[in-house]
């Protein structure tokens, strides 16, 4: 994994690049760009002006968490302008909730379950970083990956996995990447990120619990230096069945 620089400042001196997580409107995404998600959002809204007022839902969203517990009356206090709109973002949310509810354990209590719910990338041929925040009892929040990159590294930023632990109002987080080339050792870059990523998050109240390395055959976190091994069967038919998500 490659390191670009990264500052405090860089969090909030580019452009939003976060996830609208409805994830039965597009298989994709949890990987949205601030772009993408905006035009999603949009085909939920009627017009007048459905991008537009997409765009300012999303400047006013500071928690995809707390979107998916609004009811029609929160949704049309942020924008909604009909109770049909209202209906509409309640239904995308909660049913986000809802799936990532029978897809995640009930918490993290360690780098096993990370392991468990990450399997179905390790058997990727290009690298993936993704983030798993959770609430302060270790409750899982999201799921969502990063970035991709080729069959040696994956460029990613201390500001890309912040900006999605904020969204999701997460103290803490949980991140995992694959290595196609077998070999569970984090490498040197690995570890860098992982550091630089620790020293961004502690000033805004967020803990990075951990960091593993996946392959088909084994997984190791960076932190403990704990290892074990990885189901291959799970991780090549799910990682088969679908694409960019576990």
């Amino acid at each position: 994994m490659t390191v670009p620089g990264f500052t405090l400042q860089s969090l909030g001196s580019q452009a939003p690049d976060l996830p609208v997580e409805v994830a039965w409107f597009l298989r994709r995404c949890m990987c949205m760009t601030h772009e993408d998600a905006v035009v999603a959002l949009a085909c939920l809204l009627e017009p007048p002006r459905p991008r537009e007022r997409a765009a300012a839902l999303l400047r006013d969203l500071a928690s995809v968490h707390a979107a998916a517990q609004g009811d029609e009356a929160w949704w049309r206090a942020r924008g909604a302008v009909t109770h049909r709109e209202a209906q509409r973002l309640c239904a995308a949310f909660r049913l986000h909730a809802l799936v990532q509810a029978m897809q995640l354990p009930s918490s993290m209590t360690g780098p096993e379950e990370v392991a468990r719910a990450l399997a179905p990338i390790a058997s990727r041929g290009r690298e993936e970083l993704w983030l798993l925040t959770v609430d302060s009892s270790l409750r899982p929040l999201s799921r969502v990956r990063v970035a991709q990159g080729g069959r040696t590294s994956c460029s990613a930023t201390p500001a890309d996995v912040l900006r999605r632990a904020i969204l999701d109002g997460a103290t803490g987080l949980f991140l995992a990447h694959n290595h196609p080339s077998g070999d569970p050792r984090p490498s040197a870059s690995d570890r860098r990120f992982t550091t630089q990523l620790s020293r961004a998050a502690r000033p805004l109240g967020i803990t990075v619990h951990d960091h593993l390395v996946l392959t088909t055959r084994a997984w190791r976190s960076e932190l403990t230096e704990a290892q074990g091994l990885m189901s291959p069967r799970r991780a090549q038919v799910q990682g088969d069945r679908v694409s960019d998500s576990p």
